[in-house]
């Protein structure tokens, strides 16, 4: 026994300093189409490798393929590939150079390995920077147009300039005595070799439109004021269409009236005529986008549901050189921004969207058109995500906010309309492979979930009716067949559920109970009541300490960020932070894991959105994690070790990114961490731990709002020596893994008995017991080397019993084989021993999460 243990101890001295890395993401959920929005869709073959449409906006993932803010489809093949590497930030539009290369531009400062403007040329091979890397350009810009003079770009903080190869020159105006700044869109006029349209701000914040001939910084400027901005042009035979966000046209000499967003059509490049037709019928349904078809057809995009008098759901197509002949596109819901005819004939519409047609099919974001049909398909991926729809929250970012292990899956809560392509109202349950609604779901966000004793769900949030319009405002229960109301619910919104060890069910939120606000609420099984005499202000978070006293954290006026409760006397600030809390852990050693966007709590300073609490006094985990930025949730993994996630931006890791790892010294990063941010974490089993949030990519893989992050050290257990007459059986009750207690059950031994639980190595052969007891007859042997083994002493009066011993959270633990055996003396009352016996054993593999 002294020799096992000075070999483990000799060990882990000289590994320590390596810290294992057992647990890894696994490629997960793809978007059904791109998994952000999209700014541009243009068809374009640069260096002749092939036409593709190219889609530009803000994402990671088309279909599972990684693909940073700009992709290229195959319209013969349907795939989608990256772009040389993509950009490191948004691409906010596309055009075509003379000789057929694609220029992007944006607010990214590389595209490839091209480094230090937002404006780029790809030729279907390499990326090339144009423009000087100074502050002209830079941050970025916002639209871009070739034309003969060079690529004349909207610079987002200094206006309109115009870019050849490596040099920038600013184009600068005045209108009634006030400096002009382009403000964002910029278009080319087919009819002129130098000259561009653009949207106009002056120093008064008055909005119009120009034409600028950039040969000779020449203004025209042809609409003052708008009434509101200007941001997509398309011309076409005989003029242009304009777009934007706007609700009236005015200039002297001129037609005054309204034009709510879609600007009429200008004759010839002259005179605005009469309005023809109501333009957007609501107030605040901008067109975002105007494309001209290779069918000379224009593609109006936006947020609208109705133009020009027609229904038409996010997008329409206008024959060219009329207003009258609108063509609805049979729903694309929340907004599209531009399209590309493809070689079929079909039409490929990208925007921000999550659903298209009568039947809201998913189509994140990118979907394809058959003309005469009116038939919608998605451009590519699966629809096994999650998905928004009508009545989602704009721009159809899905997200989860909530994570619990159900029954025989994990339910998932937030702001989504389906999952796995099936209509799943912000609930639905994850086995491992497929999405499963959860009883009709909710009609509001889902912020938390809580899994009772007695075995039923709780689900809070900004609902007021679950299921099929079952009232529930704010809260209620779920029993894996029908929804339960509580009482009347809460008014306002739940953002935490708990239920003490009393069995009292707290929630936390913005709340109401008989018209009283408050952050926290209680119910009894009958009524909701205010316990502690209630909170002022928002509760983000609860847990329980080990001594019974709830911790209530949030937003809470004054320095009251965090409050305790013993369930007698009204509620106890304590500690002070200078922040919101946003996320609370009761961990098995008994201390609290503290989260959210403070940096000083409990006199301490420099937390970094983290601590911890004893119930007495506050500590720090290392050098905290988000200096700007927040954490959101924790979870506990097998081996004691603490996961935080949120939205850290910066911190004391390198690069932080989502989700950390606190392992007891140090917060170290998982595997690359995640595009975005992590809102929620539950551990599943021993060997796995999910995520939720808006990201889309997990370690470099494609796994949108939902990832698994899994073992790969894996624990093992293989019974050996079976079939021994007369001898009992051990039989494990959980795996071997750092950091965990391993438990085995043995029965089939003789009673009353001492029982030896005995590890060590597997021993070369088998040891009779007849050799250390050779009076007392038996059959069964010990299995582990006598020369090195560790002998823990129990006692059974039953012949059965449990045994257990901790396991070291070490890395040279980590793979280590033991064999685990039990071996029982049977006493008489004098405790004479009348015989021997033993259990098979088990062969142990030692896993780490």
């Amino acid at each position: 026994m002294h020799i096992a243990l000075t070999l483990i101890a000799a060990c882990g001295l000289l590994l320590e300093s390596g810290v294992a890395q057992c647990s890894q993401w696994r490629a997960g959920l793809p978007f059904p189409g791109i998994d952000g929005p999209c700014t541009k869709a243009l068809t374009a073959n640069p260096g002749g490798a092939g036409t593709r449409v190219f889609v530009a906006g803000a994402f990671h993932s088309v279909g599972g393929v990684n693909a940073a803010n700009l992709a290229a489809f195959d319209p013969a093949t349907g795939g989608w590939s990256t772009v040389g590497g993509g950009t490191n930030d948004t691409v906010a539009d596309l055009d075509v150079l003379p000789n057929g290369d694609l220029v992007a531009g944006g607010s990214f400062t590389r595209a490839g390995s091209a480094i230090g403007s937002p404006i780029a040329v790809w030729n279907g091979a390499t990326w090339t920077a144009l423009g000087a890397a100074g502050p002209l350009l830079l941050p970025g810009v916002g639209s871009i147009a070739v034309t003969g003079s060079g690529v004349v770009c909207a610079s987002t903080s200094n206006g309109l300039a115009v870019v050849v190869g490596s040099s920038a020159n600013l184009l600068t105006a005045t209108i009634n005595g006030f400096p002009v700044t382009a403000t964002g869109a910029v278009e080319a006029d087919p009819t002129s070799q130098n000259r561009v349209v653009v949207s106009f701000l002056d120093t008064a914040n008055n909005r119009g439109v120009a034409f600028v001939d950039v040969s000779t910084n020449t203004w025209t400027f042809l609409r003052y004021t708008l009434g509101g901005e200007a941001t997509a042009f398309a011309f076409v035979p005989g003029g242009m269409f304009v777009g934007g966000g706007f609700t009236s046209i005015s200039t002297t000499g001129a037609p005054t009236g309204p034009a709510r967003n879609f600007l009429a059509f200008r004759n010839n490049l002259g005179a605005w005529p009469a309005l023809v037709g109501p333009g957007i019928l609501e107030a605040d349904a901008p067109v975002l986008g105007l494309t001209v078809l290779t069918t000379g057809d224009v593609l109006v995009g936006g947020v609208f549901t109705t133009l020009l008098g027609t229904a038409t759901p996010g997008a329409g197509l206008i024959a060219a050189g009329t207003l009258a002949t609108v063509t609805p596109l049979g729903g694309v819901f929340n907004s599209a921004t531009s399209g590309a005819v493809l070689p079929n004939g079909n039409l490929l519409v990208a925007g921000a969207f999550e659903a298209v047609g009568p039947a809201m099919t998913p189509a994140a974001n990118v979907a394809v058109r058959v003309p005469g049909t009116g038939a919608w398909a998605t451009a590519t991926g699966s629809n096994r995500g999650l998905f928004t729809g009508p009545g989602g929250i704009a721009n159809g970012a899905p997200v989860i906010f909530a994570l619990r292990a159900f029954r025989a899956g994990t339910v998932a809560g937030g702001r989504f309309s389906q999952a796995g392509g099936q209509p799943a109202a912000n609930l639905a349950s994850w086995d491992g492979a497929n999405w499963t609604p959860v009883g009709g779901g909710c009609n509001g966000d889902v912020n938390a979930l809580a899994v009772l004793r007695s075995g039923e769900l709780i689900v809070g949030g900004a609902f007021t009716t679950v299921g099929a319009g079952v009232p529930a405002v704010g809260v209620a229960q779920w029993n894996g067949t029908a929804w339960r109301a509580l009482g009347t619910g809460l008014a306002g919104t739940v953002n935490a559920v708990l239920e003490t060890t009393s069995g009292r069910l707290l929630v936390g939120g913005v709340l109401s109970v008989g018209g009283v606000p408050t952050g926290v609420a209680a119910w009894n099984g009958v009524a909701w009541s205010i316990p502690g005499g209630g909170i002022a202000g928002t509760v983000n978070a609860l847990a329980e300490m080990p001594n019974g006293d709830v911790v209530a954290g949030g937003t809470i006026p004054g320095p009251n960020g965090l409050l305790v409760w013993n369930g007698v006397q009204p509620w106890r600030p304590t500690g002070s932070p200078n922040g919101r809390v946003l996320a609370l852990l009761t961990r098995r050693d008994g201390t609290l894991a503290i989260g959210g966007d403070f940096t000083s709590l409990g006199g301490l300073t420099g937390l970094a959105g983290v601590a911890s609490y004893d119930g007495a006094s506050f500590g720090a985990y290392g050098r905290g994690l988000s200096v700007s930025g927040s954490v959101r949730a924790f979870v506990e993994t097998v081996s004691g070790e603490l996961l935080a996630g949120g939205s850290f931006t910066a911190g004391a890791i390198a690069p932080s990114t989502g989700i950390a790892r606190f392992d007891g010294t140090n917060w170290v990063t998982v595997q690359r961490g995640v595009d975005r941010s992590v809102f929620a974490l539950e551990r599943v089993d021993d060997l796995t731990v999910l995520a939720g949030g808006d990201f889309s990519l997990v370690g470099g893989l494609v796994s949108t709002r939902l990832a698994t992050l899994a073992s790969t050290c894996l624990p093992n257990i293989a019974p050996f020596d079976l079939g021994a007459t007369g001898c009992g059986t051990l039989t494990a009750a959980n795996l071997p893994m750092v950091g965990s207690t391993f438990r085995a059950n043995a029965t089939g031994l003789p009673a009353p008995a001492f029982a030896l639980a005995i590890r060590g190595f597997a021993a070369p052969s088998p040891v009779p017991l007849t050799t250390a007891f050779p009076s007392l007859p038996t059959t069964c042997a010990l299995l582990i080397d006598p020369n090195l083994l560790i002998v823990d002493n129990f006692f059974t009066t039953t012949g059965s019993l449990q045994t257990e011993f901790a396991i070291a959270n070490i890395p040279v633990n980590i793979g280590l084989v033991l064999s685990y055996q039990v071996v029982a003396l049977e006493v008489d009352a004098q405790l004479n021993i009348l015989s021997t016996a033993a259990t098979d054993a088990l062969r142990l593999t030692i896993g780490a999460f």
